[in-house]
């Protein structure tokens, strides 16, 4: 049977890895030129690891990448880092027990509730008792008003917008089950276990086509017209990991009820000639309604500064609503904007650190995950018989990642297996 599956970040990746050794002529087209998704990157000339073009590590959690990465021959390596939070411009550590008890905004009673939720919520594995809750109603109540208001109220309104009191509770509560202090990270980068995954599949037979943007899906009698700017081919079945809306252009039999509110992302990324956050801080949340982003990240407070020219390497994290003016900003345009924020972090910064910036954007990058989500999911088998979408909206209840989206793309390979087996029977 041959089957083709659209797009090479990790659900089509693991996609292709479930149908492997099936029997089937397996053929992954992708639009850019690098396998990846939103985990793909970029390798600057004097660097010897590339880096993500959206910031990115692993949990000791989760087993589906570290097993890939053992699979494929892409050594993932952990590491322990400093987490903290920004609030009143000053620096907070917030990433263990400890730091929650000396966190010295909160009451003993306070740190005594917030610490009971997140232990809680470590070892409570029945999610869909909170399908039906907003965390903002969940977490004033167990957590008590100030707790939310000083930890996690800032972080909702600032990822989520508009959207934030509408967030369902099973969305913080994977944020917090599936986390664990110390951070794995794959040599190379990401961009290097993707592309040693796509040598994998090559060498067991599977067909890539980069450089490929499909312009047009077609039912056909006797199957699936894919045409690329490379021509048409035709396959038995299809695998879209596109967004549903996007699919929908491509596939004009596609037809979905489910119209699932999203965000973007845009993030900035500064080479720069000194370290920027103190502490040896690699991830450090902001919660000061007055600095214009969701979260500073020290990638090289993470991952040793020699695989990048020993520069310190910074994101400046966003996620935001379609149509937002930074999506039309170019990296310096986007460095005026949040220079007074970024000097509020460390008053000594200026411009004349920068040595070099890089923007990048991501028009689907977080769904808004409200109450009875689960019920607003496109279903993987479409009513057309061979054709299954899987995508990052489907990873529910986990929190989009690169270990779900390897699940997905594993569970959509099994539906077409089991699709294949009743064709037969």
């Amino acid at each position: 049977m041959k089957v083709a599956v659209i797009g090479s970040g990790f659900t089509g990746l693991g996609a292709a890895l479930g149908l492997l050794f099936k029997g089937h002529k397996i053929t992954v087209i992708e639009a850019t030129s690098l396998p990846g998704g939103l985990a793909g990157g970029f390798k600057d000339h004097n660097w010897s690891w590339s880096l993500e073009h959206h910031y990115h590590h692993l949990f000791g959690t989760d087993s589906l990448a570290l097993e890939l990465g053992r699979r494929v021959g892409c050594p993932i390596n952990f590491y322990s880092v400093n987490s903290s939070t920004l609030y009143k411009h000053k620096f907070h550590r917030f990433d263990n027990p400890v730091a929650l008890l000396s966190f010295p905004l909160l009451s003993f009673t306070d740190k005594l509730r917030t610490g009971a939720v997140l232990a809680f919520f470590k070892i409570w594995p029945f999610w869909h008792i909170f399908e039906g809750v907003t965390s903002d109603f969940l977490l004033n109540k167990l957590m008590g008003k100030k707790a939310f208001d000083i930890l996690w109220r800032p972080l909702f309104e600032k990822k989520f917008h508009s959207f934030w009191s509408q967030i369902s509770a099973v969305w913080f509560w994977a944020r917090i089950k599936f986390r664990t202090q110390a951070l794995a990270y794959p040599e190379g980068g990401f961009l290097q276990l993707a592309e040693k995954t796509v040598t994998y599949l090559k060498n067991n037979g599977v067909k890539f086509e980069f450089n490929s943007p499909v312009t047009s899906l077609n039912k056909t009698s006797d199957g699936f017209q894919v045409t690329t700017a490379n021509g048409a081919q035709v396959f038995d079945r299809v695998i879209s990991t596109l967004p549903v809306s996007v699919t929908q252009k491509i596939a004009r039999f596609y037809s979905c009820s489910s119209q699932m509110n999203h965000l973007g992302a845009v993030n900035l990324v500064l080479e720069l000639k000194n370290p920027l956050l103190p502490n040896g801080i690699y991830w450090l949340n902001i919660n000061d309604s007055d600095l214009p982003f969701l979260a500073v990240v020290e990638h090289t407070n993470f991952i040793d500064s020699g695989h990048y020219g020993q520069k310190p390497l910074v994101y400046v994290g966003n996620y935001l609503p379609a149509g937002h003016q930074y999506f039309s900003l170019t990296a310096d345009q986007l460095l005026q904007k949040y220079l007074p924020g970024l000097k509020k972090i460390n008053p000594d910064f200026s411009t004349d650190w920068v040595s070099k910036s890089w923007i990048f954007k991501a028009a689907y990058a977080q769904s808004i995950v409200t109450v009875n989500f689960k019920d607003q999911l496109p279903p993987m088998v479409t009513s057309t018989p061979g054709f299954f979408v899987a995508n990052i909206q489907q990873v529910y209840p986990h929190d989009r990642g690169i270990n779900y989206s390897l699940k997905l793309g594993y569970r959509v390979a099994s539906l077409v297996n089991n699709s294949e087996m009743q064709y037969e029977s």
